[in-house]
């Protein structure tokens, strides 16, 4: 959770402030500027509480190994990225932080952020880090550690390893909102009522925005979201967008957060400027009801044994991302849940499911499919994740030998 925090709060200083930036490395055509490792030592400092000249060098060492490696991967064919896959990829990063704040509203209420600003912003980010993930599997998929090599991982470094915490396996089924009826016309229509109302001159674009827009990221610079390269915003909002005049001011347009009017600014080749107000459908009070009423009695059937918990997921459940692996959402440290979730769990034992919960995307339904208390690590409980650790290590050796080479065939400058 602590983790979390930070992040969130390193987000809303990049998003929302103007700092006077220097590039603090050149690596082959990509910049590292200062505010990057600053970013970078305040969230690794967080374990540490010396931030010396040798933590920064070490941290500046890790970002120019990331951008080494991103150059060798945009150079290698045979690895493609797709829009589908970086979309993914960011639904999971703001669905973990979501699941941490207590949903959207309260990234917005507490933090001042939306989910459209931060996807806006972080999805170039994204985009290079599922490049370079992809590369380093190539090179390391091969490397494997034998039983062997895991005891004797243990042997050398058991008085070292840390303690297994408590955690508990959780599945779920998801009944979202998406599936109800919402309030898509009342949305349209009040965008083309802010829009006309625009045009009369009765208020401004900015003052629209910070009235009516739901990022609020953007909202409190007038809905500026500031200049963009093609492809890293939706691209329902960019075709729209690119065949802009200068100053217009679009009808409404649907992307996957809600719909949107957009004001260009400027444009100069694949960079636009532009400025939006966005509104989020709502599911309203009857679709509520009837998503409620539906989830409880999805969990009267698996109650009852009518319906197995896996047979509900495989039929019901909305959550893309667990639908096929029979709801499994993983393993989840004690000290990573909220105060409410674990004494939600507490008195749960393996097999048991949750009532409906109420979050912001529908209603979530539980089960617990394991849960482990602290203990030492060992041979015969943790052996799994003792060769997870010693492949990591293995792994990363060889990762640092294979950079080590790499440097000298590209163009590197620390200031």
């Amino acid at each position: 959770m602590k983790t979390t925090l930070l992040i969130i709060f390193m987000l809303s200083i990049s998003l929302n402030s103007k700092i006077l930036d220097r590039i603090a490395a050149v690596v082959d055509n990509e910049i590292i500027l200062q505010s990057e490792v600053d970013e970078a030592v305040s969230r690794v400092s967080q374990y540490s509480q010396d931030i010396d000249d040798q933590l920064r060098k070490r941290v500046l060492d890790d970002l120019i190994a990331g951008k080494v490696l991103y150059a060798s991967a945009i150079a290698d064919t045979n690895i493609f990225v797709s829009e589908d896959e970086i979309e993914d990829a960011l639904n999971r990063r703001i669905n973990g932080i979501l699941s941490q704040v207590g949903g959207e509203k309260a990234l917005e209420e507490k933090y001042n952020l939306s989910v459209a600003k931060i996807k806006s912003d972080y999805r170039p980010d994204i985009k290079k880090s599922l490049f370079v993930e992809k590369y380093k599997m190539r090179l390391l998929s091969d490397i494997d550690v034998s039983r062997r090599e895991v005891e004797s991982f243990f042997e050398e470094n058991k008085d070292e390893l840390p303690n297994v915490e408590a955690s508990i396996d959780l599945a779920k089924v998801l009944i979202s909102f998406n599936r109800v009826e919402s309030n898509d016309e009342e949305v349209i229509d009040k965008l083309k009522s802010i829009k006309q109302n625009i045009a009369d001159g009765i208020l401004t674009f900015e003052d629209a925005a910070k009235r009516y827009s739901e990022d609020k990221g953007s909202a409190v610079n007038g809905g500026d979201i500031g200049t963009t390269n093609r492809g890293d915003l939706f691209g329902e909002y960019e075709q729209v967008a690119y065949d802009l005049d200068i100053d217009q001011i679009s009808d409404p347009v649907k992307t996957k957060v809600g719909y949107h009017i957009i004001k260009l600014y400027s444009k100069s080749g694949e960079k636009i400027h532009t400025s939006h107000i966005l509104i989020i459908p709502k599911p309203n009070e009857i679709g509520i009801s009837k998503a409620e009423k539906f989830s409880f009695v999805l969990h009267d059937s698996i109650s009852t044994g009518k319906l197995s918990f896996e047979d509900c997921v495989r039929k019901y459940s909305d959550d893309a991302s667990s639908k096929y692996r029979e709801g499994a959402i993983g393993k989840i440290k004690n000290s990573d849940l909220d105060d409410q979730y674990l004494e939600l769990f507490k008195d749960l034992k393996p097999g048991d499911i949750t009532l409906p919960i109420k979050k912001d995307d529908g209603y979530h339904i539980y089960k617990v499919l394991n849960k482990e208390k602290t203990h030492a690590i060992s041979l015969d409980t943790d052996y799994n994740l003792l060769r997870d650790f010693a492949t990591r290590k293995k792994r990363d050796e060889y990762l640092m030998r294979y950079l080590k080479d790499l440097k000298k065939s590209v163009y590197i400058k620390v200031n």
